[in-house]
């Protein structure tokens, strides 16, 4: 009986669109009855120029053996000949489907020779162009449907759902010459998508986004796929300190990253110092000034496991090439236990209680917002640990909170910048600077309450786990020996190699 399997649109199986780019997922995938001697290779979009973005198909068994199924059609390779006895090793696929690693076709093809032996076969110049299905679904998903990024305050809108009477627009007006006929042409036109952030039901920050290709974009550094921040505005003056720019930074930054771009750019004039100088702290060079007199930030992205350069510190390694990180030797990694009320504060996008008080709602605007809103975060405690410096990398272990269905898992991975020593209340306030999850009278409190200075250790939030790592697999897969942890604890790389698998962030660690 044939076995059932998704084909990709555009084949002689299934009716081609006119458009690739204008489907949806639910619209691509067609289930169909495939023969089993198909092995038309799987092919990186992104190493083949002529491929056709067609849909991935899936893997499924053979007799004893896994059969390599088509996902990516690429008209270049259709004068490479296929026998119906190729097959491929179970071990070998089963590895494909765990990793989601791309693979290279000369490792997995073998066929039959005429002892009843496998003979193995190699296609030169393949190795960077094939995907196994996961990769190619990845692609698909990022290229067509892009995966959203939810922060707190956080709203993505099309651009005709604001209006262009609103008060954060008076110095744009200022800068450019039309503004009205560009935000009405330019963005509501072309049903540009903008990240809002709304508090008390007034507008009090704005990212407005455009997809670019480098001909369009005309950067420095190249790419397929650009994403120009167009507009990138928070109000004065009732709203600085709230750090909403490093909010919504945080927001493009996880977004370009998660869903594949080459680039991201800002555009932005020298009286913007604010923002200026987080762009320059995140990595964003200064590559020209186009013909409004604005300056270009630009920054790569990659998806890469990082290179560090001599004398470069880990920690400067990650806050230029952020959202990326080292997690391999020589970083450290250690566990930080963290209570509930404390991790909803620094991390307000995972406060999700599972019967959630619609009048108290995470992310909204009552109590202190500004912690959430950083990048850049503070932690404090009195562990004695002495190991933890800059470059180490930290995971956040929620601890036992009733009502929450994180409770009592690995939820967030940071990069410590600096750990230093606090004795006194105003020496504490002014190294935590608001970015801190304690109240000034709880950290009155916490200098009080013992003669030991308070370490205070700031660290960059590099991302979230997706699902979070729940204390039951910690405990089977030995990551946490007994009870949980207490206090700051190391985790040898045997014990962080098994988390390390589970960071998802849309690059290589």
């Amino acid at each position: 009986m044939p076995q059932p399997w998704i084909t990709p649109i555009g084949t002689n199986r299934a009716p081609a669109t006119k458009n690739p780019h204008s489907f949806s997922l639910k619209h691509v995938y067609k289930c169909w009855h495939q023969p089993a001697n198909d092995r038309t290779p799987i092919i990186n979009p992104r190493k083949s120029p002529t491929a056709t973005p067609y849909l991935a198909k899936s893997l499924t068994t053979s007799g004893p053996n896994l059969r390599l199924q088509p996902a990516i059609a690429c008209p270049s390779l259709s004068n490479i000949q296929y026998q119906p006895n190729w097959t491929t090793t179970p071990t070998i696929m089963r590895a494909v489907l765990e990793t989601g690693a791309i693979v290279q076709l000369d490792a997995i093809t073998s066929r039959l020779n005429e002892n009843g032996q496998t003979d193995q076969l190699t296609f030169p110049g393949l190795a960077d162009r094939v995907l196994v299905v996961a990769d190619a679904l990845q692609w698909l998903e990022t290229t067509f449907e892009p995966l959203p990024v939810r922060l707190p305050l956080i709203e993505e809108v099309p651009a005709h759902a604001i209006s262009s009477t609103d008060d954060i627009f008076e110095s744009l007006r200022d800068g450019y010459g039309d503004f009205d006929g560009w935000w009405k042409t330019k963005c509501i036109a072309e049903h540009r998508p903008c990240w809002v952030v709304t508090i008390n039901n007034e507008l009090a920050g704005l990212i407005v986004r455009k997809l670019e290709d480098h001909a369009q974009a005309k950067t420095k550094f190249s790419g397929s796929k650009i994403l120009k921040i167009c507009t990138f505005k928070v109000k004065p003056p009732q709203f600085r300190g709230e750090k909403l720019g490093e909010l919504l930074l945080k927001q493009a930054l996880w977004f370009a990253q998660k869903n594949q771009f080459d680039l991201i750019y800002v555009t932005t004039f020298a009286t913007q110092g604010s923002l200026i100088r987080v762009l320059e702290y995140f990595g964003f060079e200064n590559t020209k000034t186009n013909e409004r007199g604005e300056f270009v930030y630009e920054k790569p992205l990659s998806r890469n496991i990082l290179a560090m350069a001599e004398n470069e510190g880990l920690f400067d390694l990650a806050r230029k090439n952020y959202p990326r990180f080292v997690a391999r030797p020589p970083a450290e990694a250690f566990c930080i236990p963290i209570q509930g009320q404390y991790h909803d504060t620094l991390f307000p996008e995972l406060a999700m209680p599972e019967q959630p008080d619609f009048f108290n709602t995470a992310g909204s605007v009552g109590g202190a917002r500004t912690p959430g809103n950083t990048i850049r975060k503070v932690y404090l405690c009195r562990a004695k640990s002495q190991a933890i410096g800059p470059g180490s990398i930290i995971l956040f272990y929620r601890s036992s909170s009733p009502g929450y269905p994180i409770s009592q898992s690995i939820t967030s991975v940071g990069i410590i910048e600096r750990v230093s020593q606090a004795g006194s209340l105003e020496e504490l306030v002014r190294l935590t600077a608001k970015r801190s999850a304690y109240t000034t009278e709880q950290l009155s409190k916490i200098v009080v309450a013992s003669e030991t200075p308070v370490k205070v250790i700031d660290f960059l939030l590099m991302g979230h786990f997706d699902p979070v790592i729940g204390l039951d697999e910690l405990l089977e897969t030995k990551v946490f020996r007994g009870w949980p942890p207490q206090s700051i604890t190391r985790l040898d790389e045997e014990r962080f190699g098994k988390v390390r698998r589970r960071m998802n962030f849309g690059f290589a660690v």
